[in-house]
């Protein structure tokens, strides 16, 4: 699968696509759990996981049902 990867806005072929919680901190600084969305870049000669916050995905990423 093609995703726009939302923090470099490239588009980046995928797999194993879910969602997830990560504790991340909010503006006070205290951890809450924040949901994600977990994926499995699949590179030339490798493959790495990475992720982002939901809403940021899904606003680079209309089209794709999570």
């Amino acid at each position: 699968m093609i995703i726009t990867h939302p923090r470099t806005l490239k588009e980046v072929e995928i797999n194993d696509l879910k969602v997830v919680f990560h504790k991340l901190p909010n503006k006070i600084g205290r951890k809450q759990r924040t949901k994600c969305v977990e994926f499995l870049i699949i590179g030339e000669t490798s493959e790495w996981i990475d992720w982002s916050l939901y809403k940021e995905f899904k606003l680079v990423n209309k089209g794709i049902k999570i």
